[in-house]
């Protein structure tokens, strides 16, 4: 069976690295459950060393044999990918790269979706604006049919009180 120097967390499944210094402490995971970290002894005895012939230190880093996986709550599993590991396995400096391109990516969508809008309402203005206005002057002449305004107005009121 392989040998660890590792401690699962029994909420989450994260594994930290057993160290001689936090042998016998609690150490809280990212999660907030408290991980307790066994103390040299029992690392010895798992590896059927003599535990009192190293408990003054002169093993440096003691191994631990796991006999079977740590039972996890459902749904809570997250594989461990190591210190650093960023998105989908690349390292820390890839995955800061990834996420300054779409970041940047972006910022000129919503700058070219500005820039477009502004365009387009002056176009839209300049072009499509005139048409509306001379249209409408046509149909006021047309109502007016020679008359002043004030003559067509009150024969448009006259027309209803009848």
């Amino acid at each position: 069976m392989p040998a660890l120097e590792w401690v699962q967390c029994q909420e989450c499944g994260r594994r930290h690295r057993w160290k001689v210094e936090l042998a016998n402490t609690d150490v809280v995971c990212a999660c907030g459950a408290k991980v307790p970290m066994p103390d040299l002894r029992a690392f010895e005895a798992a590896q059927g060393r003599d535990p009192d012939a190293t408990a003054s230190g002169s093993s440096s880093g003691a191994l631990i044999e796991v006999d079977e996986p740590v039972k996890v709550q459902a749904g809570r599993l997250r594989e461990y990918q190591g210190k650093g590991a960023g998105l989908w396995g690349m390292s820390t400096l890839s995955t800061f790269i990834f996420w300054s391109v779409l970041a940047l990516a972006g910022f000129f969508f919503a700058v070219h979706a500005i820039i477009v809008q502004v365009i387009w309402s002056y176009i839209g203005t300049a072009v499509f604006g005139p048409i509306p206005f001379f249209k409408s002057w046509q149909w006021y002449k047309r109502w007016l049919r020679g008359r002043t305004l004030t003559q067509a107005i009150d024969e448009h009121l006259n027309r209803g009180a009848h």
